[in-house]
């Protein structure tokens, strides 16, 4: 697994992390979500290419 600047890749799935981690969520879109707890993110990822840009690619912990 590959790390750039704190940045953990993912491929889809159930959450990495424990549901109240608070996380910084980057989409295959480009768009990176503010903080939140793990357990309001969508980990898994769509299997429509129409909706397949919301997907988590990469993820971070930040401390709380």
């Amino acid at each position: 697994m590959t790390q750039e600047a704190g940045w953990i890749e993912w491929a889809g799935g159930e959450c990495p992390v424990e549901a109240r981690t608070s996380v910084v969520c980057k989409l295959r879109n480009g768009h990176v979500m503010r903080r939140a707890m793990a357990k309001a993110r969508d980990w898994r990822h769509s299997r429509s290419a129409h909706w397949d840009y919301a997907d988590i690619i990469a993820y971070r912990v930040v401390p709380a």
